[in-house]
Formats: C-alpha cells, sequence, structure tokens
C-alpha cells in the first residue's frame, strides 16, 4: 500500500512509525526535516528505530500517480499551501486523512477530495536528539468521513494502525464531530493556556485561577456548540484535563520559536464561530488576542514607538510634571503614613533605573519629596518600598500593604481579599491573614501573576536574566535627564534602563522598535497600589508612561494595562487621545497636599490595633 504523509512533526513521526512496521506500506514523506526513518521511544520508554521511508517533495508527490491516501499530519497553518498544490492534481486524487487539531479544517477542501479525520489522543514531543518521544495515547484514535463519503483506503490505513498498536474505530459523522469539538474544548484550554503560562499541561488544573479561566472558556464554547446542534459534556472535558500530558503545549513551542500558531483554529475559531450567531465569546476572544501578541510576525504589533515618544515629549509640561510629582509625594507620605519605614524607599541596585543608594535615609526620604527631584526618583522609590529589586523578592515591609488591605476595605480592597481567597482556598479573612502572615506570601497584596494571565509570558521570560555588563542606550531618550543623585549613585554611568535585562530576548519580546509581550509589569502594580490606597489611577498611569517610554515599554503596553484591568469602561481606540483627556482633566483639578507626621502616627496606631486582632484570632 502506498501512503503518502504531509508533515513529519511530533504527531506524523509517531504514526510514521506505526505505519512502517508493516511491511506492505510504502511510505512517502514530504517534511523539512533531514532524516529518513524514526527513532521513537513509546510508552514503555523503550527506544526503537524504525525503517527507512521515502522522502520527497511537494512536486514529486503530485507526479505519483497509484498514491492509495495522503495523510496530512502538518500544522494547520500550512493547509491552505499544501491544498494550493493538491488542487493541481485532475485525476486520480487520493482520499485525505486529516491528522490535526482544530474545528472546520475539512472546508478548506472542496468537494472533490474525500476527506476522513482522525480525532487526535496522542501527545508526543520531539527530544533535541531528534528522538520522538511518544508519551500519551488514549485508545482508540476516533476516525470517520467528515462529508460522509466512504473510502475503504482510509479505513485500510487505519486497520494497518490497529494492527501495530494504535488501536483506531470508525465512527459516523454526528459522534465524529462531538468528539472533534470536545478535543477542541480540550486544546483550547491545555494549548493556550500552556503557553501564556509556560506550565507543562498537566499542571494547568492545579492552578486554581486557571481552573476558574477554564470554566470561562468552557462555557462559552458550551453556548457556541449548542448553536451548531453539539452537545458539550463540560464535567468531562474537565476529567480529560486532568489527565493532559506531562509537557508544554505545542502551541507554547511555536511562541517561543517563533512560528505561526494554530490559536486561529481553537479558541479563534470559537470567537469566529460565536460571533456568527452573536453568543458571548470575549474570554476566547481575549486568549486569542494574547497569543497573537506574542507572536513577533503578527502585523498588528508593527508599530514605531518612536513617533510615540516625540508627541509624548510635547504632551508633558511644566504644570502636568508638578502636578504628578505632587501626587507621587502624597503616595510617599501615605506609604510612609501606613508603616512603611525610610529605608524602604531606598535601594543600593544599580540595575533599577531612578535609585539613588540607601545611604543617609533621613536625607534621602526629605529629597524624594522635593519638587525637583525627579518622577522616575520617586516611582523607583515606590518600588523599592514593596520590592527587593537585589535580591528579587517582596519586601518584608510589604506587611503594611497586606495590613492596609485587611483593616480598609474599600470596594476594591473587598474585591482583591475574595479573590485572594479563592487563590489561596482559604474561607474567612482571618484565615487568608494567617496564611499570608505565616507564609510570608507579602506580595499578593497585589498578585498580579494570578489576576493577569497577559504578565505572565514576559514574567517567565525574563526572571531568570542576568544583570547587563553595561547599557549602550542614549540618555537623550529620557524625558528627564539623571538627576546629579543619579549619576553619583551610579558612578557616572550615562544611562542604564530595564530594557537591558531582556537585551538577548528582544527578539521573543518586541518587533524592531516596539515591545509587545505581556504587560508592564510595573505599571500593574502602580496601578494597583492606587487602588489599594484608593487614590486617582490616572496620574499614576501618567507617571507610569513618562518613566517607561520609549525604551522599556511602549506606550501601547503601559495603556494595555488599563484595558486588562478593566479602569474604564469603554475601549481605548486611541492611546494619545487618551492619555491627552487624562492631562487636560488633571490640569483642571487641585490635587491635596500631604499629611501630617501627627496623622501618620495616628493611622499606624489604628493599623496595629486591627493586624493585632486578626493575629489573636
Amino acid at each position: 500500500m502506498k501512503i503518502a504523509l504531509i508533515g513529519l512533526g511530533s504527531i506524523g513521526s509517531v504514526l510514521a512509525f506505526y505505519l512502517l512496521k508493516d511491511t506492505n506500506v510504502e511510505l512517502f514523506v514530504v517534511s523539512e526535516r533531514k532524516m529518513d526513518h524514526i527513532v521513537l521511544k513509546d510508552l514503555n520508554k523503550e527506544i526503537y528505530t524504525s525503517r527507512k521511508f521515502i522522502k520527497i517533495k511537494m512536486s514529486e508527490l503530485l507526479m505519483i500517480t497509484d498514491i492509495d491516501v495522503i495523510i496530512i499530519s502538518g500544522k494547520i497553518t500550512e493547509n491552505n499551501k499544501i491544498i494550493d498544490e493538491l488542487n493541481k492534481l485532475t485525476t486520480n486524487i487520493p482520499p485525505i486523512l486529516l491528522v490535526q487539531n482544530g474545528i472546520n479544517n475539512e472546508f478548506d477542501f472542496t468537494d472533490k477530495y474525500t476527506v476522513y479525520r482522525i480525532v487526535l489522543s496522542i501527545s508526543s514531543y520531539i527530544s533535541d536528539n531528534n528522538t520522538t518521544i511518544f508519551n500519551f495515547f488514549k485508545s482508540p484514535l476516533i476516525y470517520g468521513s467528515v462529508f460522509e463519503k466512504k473510502n475503504e483506503k482510509i479505513v485500510k490505513v487505519m486497520d494497518i494502525l490497529s494492527k501495530e498498536g494504535l488501536k483506531s474505530e470508525l465512527t459516523d459523522k454526528t459522534k465524529l464531530l462531538n468528539i472533534i469539538w470536545m478535543k477542541c474544548a480540550v486544546n483550547c484550554c491545555v494549548n493556550a493556556l500552556s503557553a501564556l503560562y509556560l506550565m507543562k499541561m498537566n499542571s494547568l488544573m492545579s492552578h486554581l485561577y486557571i481552573k476558574s479561566l477554564i470554566e470561562e472558556i468552557l462555557n462559552e464554547i458550551k453556548n457556541v456548540a449548542s448553536e451548531y446542534s453539539i452537545t458539550l459534556d463540560v464535567a468531562q472535558i474537565k476529567e480529560m484535563l486532568k489527565t493532559a500530558p506531562e509537557n508544554y503545549s505545542s502551541l507554547y513551542k511555536d511562541i517561543v520559536q517563533d512560528k505561526n500558531t494554530e490559536i486561529d483554529y481553537l479558541n479563534g475559531m470559537i470567537v469566529k464561530l460565536g460571533n456568527e450567531k452573536s453568543i458571548n465569546v470575549v474570554k476566547n476572544a481575549e486568549i486569542t488576542n494574547l497569543i497573537k501578541s506574542l507572536i513577533k510576525k503578527n502585523p498588528d504589533n508593527n508599530k514605531i514607538c518612536n513617533e510615540e515618544f516625540e508627541i509624548i515629549k510635547q504632551m508633558f509640561d511644566t504644570q502636568i510634571i508638578s502636578i504628578l510629582k505632587n501626587y507621587l509625594n502624597q503616595i510617599i507620605n501615605k506609604l510612609f503614613e501606613i508603616g512603611f519605614s525610610k529605608e524602604s524607599f531606598l535601594s543600593d541596585d544599580k540595575n533599577e533605573m531612578g535609585n539613588i543608594g540607601n545611604d543617609n535615609p533621613d536625607y534621602k526620604f526629605e529629597y524624594l519629596l522635593n519638587a525637583d527631584t525627579t518622577i522616575r526618583e520617586k516611582v523607583s522609590s515606590i518600588i523599592n518600598t514593596f520590592f527587593d529589586s537585589v535580591n528579587k523578592r517582596p519586601k518584608g515591609d510589604s506587611i503594611s500593604l497586606i495590613n492596609y488591605l485587611f483593616t480598609n476595605k474599600t470596594h476594591l480592597n473587598r474585591i482583591r481579599i475574595n479573590q485572594l481567597k479563592v487563590i489561596t482556598n482559604k474561607k474567612t479573612d482571618e484565615t487568608l491573614y494567617n496564611y499570608i502572615y505565616k507564609n510570608k506570601f507579602f506580595d499578593l497584596w497585589a498578585p498580579i501573576i494570578y489576576i493577569y494571565p497577559e504578565f505572565v509570558f514576559k514574567r517567565q521570560i525574563t526572571k531568570n536574566i542576568k544583570k547587563p555588563a553595561k547599557c549602550s542606550y542614549d540618555e537623550n531618550e529620557l524625558l528627564e535627564p539623571l538627576s546629579e543623585n543619579e549619576k553619583s549613585f551610579y558612578n557616572n554611568i550615562e544611562f542604564h534602563t530595564g530594557k537591558c535585562y531582556y537585551e538577548e530576548h528582544i527578539d521573543l519580546l518586541k518587533t524592531d522598535l516596539c515591545s509587545i509581550a505581556g504587560l508592564s509589569g510595573h505599571t500593574l502594580l502602580l496601578l494597583e497600589l492606587a487602588k489599594l490606597l484608593n487614590f486617582n489611577w490616572k496620574p499614576m498611569l501618567l507617571c507610569c508612561i513618562f518613566t517607561n517610554v520609549p525604551l522599556h515599554h511602549s506606550v501601547d503596553e503601559v495603556v494595555r494595562c488599563v484595558n486588562v484591568m478593566k479602569l474604564k469602561k469603554e475601549n481605548i481606540k486611541d492611546n494619545i487621545i487618551f492619555l491627552k483627556n487624562i492631562i487636560k482633566e488633571l490640569n483642571n483639578k487641585t490635587i491635596a497636599g500631604k499629611k501630617t507626621k501627627t496623622q501618620r502616627s495616628k493611622n499606624n496606631s489604628k493599623l496595629t490595633r486591627r493586624r493585632n486582632n486578626f493575629l489573636e484570632k
């Protein structure tokens, strides 16, 4: 039997290996991989080498007139190219066996083809030494005709796989479509979320926040499926997710390798079909957009930041800078008031822009409140209070923010506490507080990793990056020149910015000039801080813009935080107009002055009493 296989990825390699076990099979393979046999570690961890297959080009395949079946196991994103080539066939058109994930893949083919589909229940990957690791198979392989055209040659191929160890089962169209949708629902969860969270697929269901995310994704898919006469058992799908393989998804690997992904045929297809039926698919749309934002080739990300920077420089006049500095002084005083020491605002990390050292804290603290101190220094000092940038961990003083969260239960803080209960699986405020206090999880006042999956990808990529040896960026790109205190602290370093951290990873995180992956972590934290302390978030956003663009984050990346955090009810259509409106609004308002030291002392005592009450409980 003559079988053609297009695509020799991990799944194609498994099928090739088992087909080659039958000596009557003549296998022709179209692939860019430079090999003529398969080395496979099977489910029993034994390593075997297949006999050789025949390596051919697509043009050569079209010239063979007696091919019995063509198996397409390549990426869905390549289907159109493959179909364009196959359409050159006018006679002896073999039946097609699609071995791919996704919904409606078959509709890419015209009615001149006989198309069968296999619902994949195989997980495998190709190791660094080119060995195919076959690590999961749920028997049987379900297959059938999607256009109800019967073909005995397809059945014969599947019988060969059954005989050689991959048990297969033929089913009717109705059952096949239900299983295709069910498998797609599984992939919409594990493929995309494995990529966004850089987690192995078998770990996703153990993450409390991701479980709630999966619930939303599946409910949307169920609603869409019902409109297409498909009934999905969500409980059964969740059970399938619990047995997900112990490896990263193929979608995650595509992103890391800068390849196109199948997202348009997974969550993206749910969005397309949902929109056609006017069904709410907002969560699947968010997932789709996030995955696309991590692909360098995505044309939506081709924005030039330099033009934005020139506009931003013109927007920040003397009046708005004065307003922002006064606002940041209030934040600093508020943090001091609720229990942070003067030393908390200082750091000796020379890899964080705006630091001024930690010697002489009394003088340095007074300096931070000065009108001449740069916005960058003020922002850096605020971040220093809750994050130890030298050791890359939350500061112990951050307990002050936890105390404030639990003793000032504004509407927003109440929402945060309830989210933390879900994340930690605690039932009451007291048990949650004791859990945080005992385990020193002081960063949970703003658990951005749990509530903003958009941020996770970049954090995971950059978290182990070493401090840069030097920085080559131009100081002229700063909105405010380095202060004398900064110059003294940095020992005459010309310029330094956080972009240096991930310079070696730049191809994963940006286009030519514009950072696009994930979100600005500092922006998220600073906006969360404003919410926690019940301050207006708009001046804080401008401070983040002021200190981030263009070399640390683009305007687009910083403003995205506002959308992700749902600080605005309507969509932001134009970043620059949005920022100009904020500036206009702030210029027409008076920012209140700072509180007195006496007030700080009173509030400190109040916080201490409330914290002690929690601990006693």
